[in-house]
């Protein structure tokens, strides 16, 4: 029996390069766990220089208890609407206009369309406004004269008036007032019979 044992011992030792043998695993370093902690959400880590404390959104030597993102004060309120022209009456804005032709007159062609209406007054109104450094801002038909090339014309002389600007309390206002043109025409004579 002894004889088997080393047989077996020598064929064990003694094996060939073609039979494989598996490597040994090597050990592997061991780390020690290490504790981390959990932060709480919604924190910051800060600002470098700031108050601790501080709010967020704050700026670094900002004042204790200011206004949050900054120092700056609200921008002001936008200025209010500039208030509506006053109505005024057509006498005491004629007294401010300073150029500009009030008697506007049709030209010949309408004179001579009028005269074929068999009309002999024409009656038209507008409304005027003007700013308050006394230019007219507006001109705007209430009722026809009947006629618009002679329309057309007193619009564009009524553009042309010029004005002081009108005072209420030591202030310049913008003011608005109807402006009424009668024209009268009389008609011709006819010459006398032979």
């Amino acid at each position: 029996m002894r004889r088997a044992f080393l047989l077996c011992l020598a064929t064990a030792c003694w094996s060939s390069p073609k039979d494989p043998v598996a490597p040994k695993p090597e050990p592997k370093e061991l780390v020690q766990p290490v504790y981390i902690e959990k932060q709480e959400e919604g924190y910051a880590d800060g600002v470098e220089g700031g108050e601790e404390g501080g709010e967020e959104g704050g700026v670094v030597g900002g004042v204790v208890g200011g206004v949050v993102g900054g120092t700056q004060p609200p921008p002001p309120p936008p200025p209010p609407p500039p208030s509506p022209p006053q109505n005024v009456s057509p006498t005491l804005l004629e007294g401010n206009r300073i150029s500009g032709d009030k008697n506007i007159v049709p030209n010949d062609v309408t004179k001579v369309a009028i005269a074929q209406s068999g009309k002999d007054r024409l009656v038209g109104s507008w409304k005027l406004c003007i700013s308050d450094q006394g230019a007219v801002t507006e001109v705007r038909q209430l009722k026809s004269t009947g006629f618009p090339d002679y329309d057309t014309k007193i619009q564009q002389g009524m553009r042309q008036w010029r004005y002081k600007p009108y005072v209420v309390n030591a202030q310049a206002v913008p003011v608005c007032t109807a402006v009424t043109f009668i024209y009268s025409q009389v008609a011709p004579t006819p010459p006398p019979a032979p």
